[in-house]
Parts: structure tokens; C-alpha cells; sequence
């Protein structure tokens, strides 16, 4: 069992896709192969992602007001793809200061088809349309697996490069969100939902 973060975050929300329980298994299976990769007076330090906070954001949005998020969600509707999107996965990477420290270990998805960079594309144009504040962002698609603590960077680098699974799975995604974190501890809680294989104006749920 990986010890859960008792850190809290402030809210935070975000559209991306909603993995499913098997999506999350097989997340939780590839942390597993990481967080056992450490010895256990480091990986024990780590703070790490619980699954159920398991998250695909496509774009991050901060704080929003209500009334912006009953307007999104009739936006959204107009930009979904059409059908399932298959997400392949990539090779581990951990995260860097400007210092070079390792701070985040990401497990990185990119999409073949171009489809997740054409629903960003259209969602930043709906945002600065209506003057929403947004920072362009380096779009860094993937899961969050574990962050790291300043004092433990200096002896791990030679974990990291050692650390790789070949065979992670794609996963086939079916569904988004607009969606908060409130709390890791807490997970992912769907504000309303996108089902991308039919015509959708946003469940609420």
C-alpha cells in the first residue's frame, strides 16, 4: 500500500479526460513498479498521487466562477471529439527545477491521432474570447504519479535512469470533464461530464 499525500491543495479546476476503474488499475500498477523501485527510507518521503487523484488534465483553469463553468460546458459541448481517443504512453519522466533538482515523476500520454492538441487549440480560444486569465501554458500531457521533497533530490538521480516499464498499456478514453481537485486525499470530483462516443450537452454528476 503507498502511503497516501497528506498534503492539501487549494482548488483547483481543470477539463480533461476522466479515467475509468481500469484505467486507474492500470495506473496504480505502473506507481507500484516506481514506488518499489526506491528504497524504502526514500520512497517512503515521497509524496504520492493516490489514485483516485489520478488525473489526464488537458488544460488546468484555476479558480471559476460558477456561472464561467455553466458557460463552459455549453462551449465544450461544441468542441468534443467525436468517438473514443486512444492515449499512448511514454517512457517515465521525472520533472526538473531551473536548478536541476528533480521535482515531479510524470508518467507522460501523447496522443497520435492530434486530437487532444485540437480540443487545447479550441478550448485557449474559447478562454481568451471571453477575456477568462490564462497563462499559455507548455502543454505537459500526463499523470501525476509523486513529487518530491527538496532534501531527497540529490541521491536519486541513478534510481531514476535505472527505473523503466516497457509495458504500460494505452488507454482508450471515453469520457471528459471539467473537474477539481480539492484535496489529494480527497481525488478527482466531476463538475460535468463529456461522454465523447455520442452527442452530449454535459451530465452533471
Amino acid at each position: 500500500m503507498i502511503p497516501a499525500s497528506q498534503e492539501a491543495a487549494g482548488s483547483r479546476v481543470f477539463f480533461g479526460f476522466m479515467p475509468t476503474l481500469h484505467h486507474i488499475r492500470i495506473l496504480a500498477r505502473y506507481q507500484h513498479r516506481l514506488y518499489t523501485h526506491f528504497p524504502v527510507n526514500v520512497r517512503n518521503e515521497f509524496i504520492w498521487t493516490p489514485p483516485a487523484s489520478f488525473a489526464l488534465p488537458v488544460r488546468y483553469l484555476g479558480a471559476v466562477e460558477d456561472e464561467y463553468l455553466d458557460f463552459l460546458k455549453m462551449e465544450i459541448s461544441q468542441i468534443l471529439p467525436q468517438g473514443p481517443i486512444t492515449l499512448e504512453p511514454g517512457a517515465m519522466q521525472p520533472l526538473f527545477t531551473s536548478e536541476g533538482r528533480p521535482t515531479l515523476f510524470y508518467l507522460p500520454f501523447s496522443d497520435p491521432s492530434g486530437r487532444v492538441d485540437r480540443l487545447a487549440d479550441a478550448l485557449e480560444e474559447i478562454l481568451e474570447d471571453t477575456g477568462f486569465p490564462f497563462r499559455p501554458a507548455h502543454r505537459r500531457f500526463g499523470v501525476l504519479l509523486a513529487r518530491v521533497p527538496a532534501d531527497l533530490s540529490e541521491g536519486i538521480l541513478s534510481y531514476i535512469e535505472s527505473f523503466s516499464v516497457q509495458d504500460t498499456k494505452p488507454l482508450v478514453m471515453k469520457r471528459l470533464a471539467l473537474a477539481s481537485i480539492n484535496d489529494y486525499n480527497e481525488g478527482v470530483k466531476p463538475i460535468y461530464l463529456f461522454d465523447m462516443e455520442e452527442d452530449s450537452d454535459g451530465q452533471t454528476e
